[in-house]
């Protein structure tokens, strides 16, 4: 698993996983294997658009090319 998680604190994630969410947000109970986590500069939903988005495309193509040499 690799979460992308944005650098700002969102009242979303706070409402489900508590005020001090773990780092990986909870996602590591669904696996063995580990959860990369990966720190993105924007809020929930600002991580999605300009500028923001591009940081994040950034990142998901170097885990998609780390996966890829696995």
């Amino acid at each position: 698993i690799h979460l992308f998680r944005s650098d700002s604190p969102n009242a979303d994630v706070e409402a489900l996983v508590g005020k001090n969410p773990p780092l990986d947000l909870g996602w590591s109970v669904l696996t063995q294997a580990g959860v990369q986590v990966t720190s993105v500069p924007g809020s929930h939903i600002t991580m999605m658009k300009q500028p923001h988005v591009r940081e994040l495309a950034r990142n998901m193509v170097l885990a998609l090319g780390s996966v890829a040499n696995d």
